[in-house]
């Protein structure tokens, strides 16, 4: 991380791998924290789980730039504008050696205006449709497609030749104030895979890990290393943008988690704005549950830990004043029948 080494590897046991690979899905950054230490006393039981963890997600980033590949040829093929998010393309700029960042899946956005379209593409092109786990479609009627774009943010779909899943983004959150995503992305010049140093992508980038309490330490990581690599000025632009969508809070109490997680992480500059401005009782509430969903251990699917109630409303916190409260627990309502159908 460029980060003071601080973990002491001897107490490198099984629990802690478990932790890392299925809770915080930080495995190969541990095996490069123990690989680099010089005082490691890991058992080589523990320390193969690493490595292969980091060798596994090798194959995976492999299989991600294929599809990634993939996918931009046959949206160019129809003349439909699509954008990475996170996912490999964000460890490509942010780390020395991009392995370390691990991703599930390969995200993209489109224009809402060209969602249905794009899911018909895809399913003529072999893709199958995955609305959860236990529920892959190969296809679905036009009918069907529209009533879930005017619900869903997003559409799962798997690539049967590599086995990876695609999330094709209409909308950048279930609830968003304004017209957030429009705003990002009809900027002439936003390119296919945004750049960190974009103030609108690091704000998006942001709002992704608060939305969920950074439940993962690995978008914690993420951004305290996205903020040791920007300019300050990109940080603060985020910030001020953030006003436009009622959102100041959240980034302010996400720098001083990033902050008190790995300390240095702000620096001298924009830890003194956050001393100037980070305070209040909606930015306490929002740092106590960050280090309440980040902090807690796994229950249940250790894959899926930490799952929010189903009606809990983040986006009442995160997007302060700004967010029908009715409307988002109406689509919630929606969201949970249609994906049960």
């Amino acid at each position: 991380m460029g980060l003071p080494v601080s973990v002491d590897t001897r107490s490198v046991d099984g629990d802690l791998v478990d932790f890392a690979l299925y809770r915080h899905r930080v495995g190969p950054l541990l095996h490069k924290a123990v690989e680099n230490s010089a005082n490691g006393k890991t058992e080589a039981a523990h320390l193969e789980r690493l490595a292969e963890s980091y060798r596994h997600n090798g194959r995976e980033v492999l299989r991600q730039k294929a599809v990634s590949e993939k996918l931009t040829r046959l949206m160019a093929d129809h003349s439909i504008a699509c954008h990475f998010l996170k996912g490999h393309q964000l460890g490509q700029q942010i780390y020395t050696d991009p392995i370390v960042r691990t991703s599930k899946d390969v995200d993209i956005l489109i224009a809402p205006e060209r969602a249905a379209e794009t899911v018909e593409i895809l399913q003529d092109a072999g893709f199958v449709w995955r609305d959860g786990p236990r529920n892959a479609k190969a296809t679905r009627p036009r009918k069907d497609i529209l009533r879930r774009i005017e619900t869903f943010k997003d559409f799962t779909f798997r690539d049967p030749e590599h086995g990876v899943e695609i999330e094709t983004h209409h909308r950048m959150f279930f609830i968003e104030p304004g017209d957030f995503s429009g705003d990002f992305a009809r900027r002439r010049d936003l390119p296919r895979v945004p750049l960190v140093e974009d103030e609108h992508y690091l704000l998006y980038l942001i709002l992704h890990g608060a939305l969920v309490y950074w439940r993962r330490l690995k978008w914690v990581v993420d951004l305290s290393t996205i903020v040791r690599t920007v300019e300050n000025e990109t940080v603060l632009a985020a910030l001020d943008l953030s006003g436009r969508y009622g959102c100041a809070a959240a980034v302010l109490s996400s720098l001083a988690f990033v902050e008190e997680l790995f300390p240095g992480s702000l620096g001298e500059n924009l830890g003194g704005v956050l001393r100037d401005r980070g305070s209040g009782r909606r930015h306490a509430e929002l740092l106590e549950k960050y280090r309440h969903y980040c902090a807690s251990s796994s229950e249940g699917n250790r894959r899926s830990p930490m799952r929010r109630p189903r009606f809990e409303n983040p986006e009442r916190l995160i997007f302060h004043g700004q967010i029908n409260v009715v409307e988002s627990y109406t689509r919630r309502i929606k969201a949970a029948v249609l994906a049960r159908s």
